[in-house]
């Protein structure tokens, strides 16, 4: 876990909690923005000019200066929105090729955030940091919608979830995994720690929903079938 961003105890716990939610490729509308509202979740972004923006600022600053050249081109790499930047957890045969359900699946998880937490972006256009402080090198695309909260982690934190749901063996290295997805959002300089932690509360909450639907958990079951089998895991 980079020591960049914190991550609340709440969080960690109800994402923890929902791995321990009995689980069996879904429809994105199986939640709703009325079911997970993010405007009523999350508190609003730090101001401008307060202190806990200043914060949020010292820490992407700090990110910038200790992050090495490495860290950077993982950062970059991880700007891609795909399930299967896991595949350092899960091993070689995790990929889109040989996993078509576990693809399709994800790319619907995909829509969730983009149904869920984009158009919050709206909602208090918090400027990101690069746009702030002209100072600050971000590295990989630089984003022009809002920062606050953060698309990219919302989706990271509920893979890893959904993920853990499936291969419980794995679970504890999934969602260290998806910290540092979220992370390198504040390492790459796009994104505030704010943003970041903002998001995973979000996911923890979409993810509540989810499990709780029994479509979503029949679906579910049909792609852990395909994951496990085709990472070699005992079904």
């Amino acid at each position: 876990m980079n020591r960049h961003t914190s991550v609340s105890w709440s969080s960690i716990m109800l994402a923890f909690f929902v791995l321990c939610v009995p689980a069996t490729a879904f429809e994105s509308n199986l939640v709703t923005r009325e079911q997970v509202d993010a405007v009523k979740l999350l508190p609003p972004p730090p101001a401008i000019g307060s202190l806990a923006q200043q914060r949020d600022m010292q820490a992407d600053i700090q990110a910038e200066k200790d992050r090495t050249p490495e860290q950077a081109a993982k950062a970059v790499a991880d700007n891609e929105i795909s399930v299967f930047r896991f595949a350092d957890i899960l091993g070689p045969h995790f990929t889109a090729a040989e996993l078509p359900i576990t693809s399709k699946f994800f790319q619907q998880v995909i829509e969730l955030q983009r149904v869920i937490l984009i158009p919050t972006k709206d909602v208090w256009n918090r400027p990101r940091p690069f746009i702030t402080n002209p100072d600050l090198h971000p590295v990989g695309e630089l984003p022009t919608n809002g920062s606050y909260p953060s698309g990219h982690s919302h989706f990271g934190y509920l893979s890893g979830i959904l993920l853990g749901q499936m291969v419980p063996e794995k679970a504890a290295e999934l969602m260290v995994r998806a910290v540092e997805y979220d992370d390198n959002r504040v390492l790459a300089g796009v994104h505030y720690p704010t943003d970041v932690e903002a998001s995973r509360r979000v996911a923890a909450a979409t993810a509540v929903v989810l499990l709780a639907n029994p479509i979503f958990r029949s679906e579910l079951a049909t792609v852990k079938a395909e994951l496990r089998r085709g990472l070699g895991f005992p079904e």
